[in-house]
């Protein structure tokens, strides 16, 4: 599953570069109506230019806000990257006269880069709701309740979300030697975060009630 989670996480940095690559060209064509000539070469050799400078800089960014070590491809992380990169690329200009052309094509290249990877972010959620596509995006779970309820979250974990959950271990509110449904040792609560690290779980559900606050917190 680690594995599965970095392959992830780099589709999701893939299709937001894809996302700033389509928008640099829409934004273009948007003002220029076709491919103008750009400086700094005013030929082909610009668009080529432009599209490794996006690469780059936007891979740096997208790396920094942490795009792609999510499960699930982050809302807050893009709009963090789309300001950065629309605040380096209107500012570039200023810095190197060479870059300086339309303010229209900066600003459109920023807000349709948050415009694709909005784009592509929705697409995902609505194909990962389908049975078929659910594993892409699963997760794993340790659930915590109380004894007697533990039985009743596992039946909930299982019937949500087209079955986006793998349960990996389970955690009661006192000592346990039982074998839980998937035959994984239950455990007391107090060893959660070891089991959660040893499980390599995305997150952890915890059914509070029956147990004391001071217990679960």
């Amino acid at each position: 599953m680690a594995g599965g989670h970095r392959k992830t996480g780099r589709l999701y940095i893939l299709l937001d570069l894809i996302a700033a690559q389509a928008a640099f060209y829409s934004a273009v064509l948007l003002r220029f109506g076709r491919l103008h000539p750009l400086p700094p070469f005013f030929d082909g050799s610009s668009y080529l230019f432009y599209s490794l400078l996006v690469l780059v800089l936007y891979s740096l960014i997208l790396g920094a806000w942490g795009i792609g070590r999510g499960r699930l491809p982050a809302l807050g992380g893009l709009l963090k990257a789309v300001l950065t990169l629309g605040v380096v690329a209107n500012v570039l200009p200023f810095y190197f006269q060479g870059f300086a052309f339309s303010r229209f094509v900066f600003m459109g290249f920023s807000l349709l880069s948050l415009f694709y990877g909005l784009g592509w972010r929705f697409v995902f959620f609505i194909l990962i709701e389908s049975p078929s596509l659910a594993h892409l995006a699963r997760e794993r779970v340790v659930l915590a309740a109380a004894r007697e309820r533990l039985a009743a979250l596992e039946r909930a974990a299982g019937g949500f979300a087209a079955g986006r959950f793998e349960v990996v271990g389970h955690a009661v509110d006192c000592p346990s030697t039982d074998e839980a449904q998937d035959k994984s040792p239950a455990v007391c609560l107090e060893e959660l975060p070891v089991l959660a690290r040893r499980c390599r779980a995305d997150l952890v559900l915890l059914d509070p009630e029956g147990i004391r606050p001071s217990r679960w917190l």
